[in-house]
């Protein structure tokens, strides 16, 4: 609910766009503002981000997402190679800052309490895990470079503890047909 409210209130495409990415995706915050214009693809409705580790993976997000990106790039200013940037001139790069801040911001004026972007990612983990997603499958979503297994209690993540490595080898794919459980 508070993701609706957010995106119902964010007052521009560009905060729509934003928040409905990482609602969508998982992302991490650092991701999102590294994300170039030529990153994105709408049609396969999949973005390249740069990871920790200075690794690149595909990321997908949903259709709603789409048509929010989609309305936000017509309306974005500035020659920026980013994907977001300012809403005030000379429309640079968002930084991570930026968008925590904007997030904060938007939690105190709506009354949400604190909103930040991690909030978006676990939500997206908890969500797949409530769905039946298999632990591993959501480490690959979330762009995990160690295999680590997360404990559940009542459908939510609360500890991390280590996989045996016969399972850590495990080659694991994820797929936009995986990102169905999500919806």
């Amino acid at each position: 609910k508070v993701v609706e409210i957010l995106c119902d209130n964010c007052g521009s495409p560009r905060n729509l766009a934003l928040i409905d990415l990482l609602r969508s995706t998982g992302m991490r915050v650092g991701e999102l503002v590294s994300l170039g214009r030529n990153s994105i693809d709408t049609i396969s409705r999949e973005c390249i981000v740069h990871g920790k580790g200075n690794k690149n993976r595909i990321v997908y997000f949903d259709a709603k997402t789409k048509v929010h990106i989609e309305n936000y790039l017509p309306t974005r200013m500035g020659s920026s190679e980013a994907l977001f940037v300012s809403s005030k001139a000379p429309h640079e790069r968002l930084k991570i800052g930026g968008v925590e801040a904007l997030l904060r911001k938007l939690g105190r004026e709506l009354d949400l309490g604190r909103v930040h972007p991690h909030k978006f990612r676990r939500t997206l983990a908890t969500k797949a895990i409530d769905k039946g997603m298999p632990i591993e499958q959501v480490q690959v979503l979330l762009g995990h470079k160690n295999r680590y297994h997360i404990k559940v209690r009542n459908g939510r993540p609360v500890q991390r503890q280590s996989i045996p490595p016969q399972i850590s080898n495990l080659n694991i794919v994820f797929t936009r047909q995986s990102l169905v459980l999500l919806s």
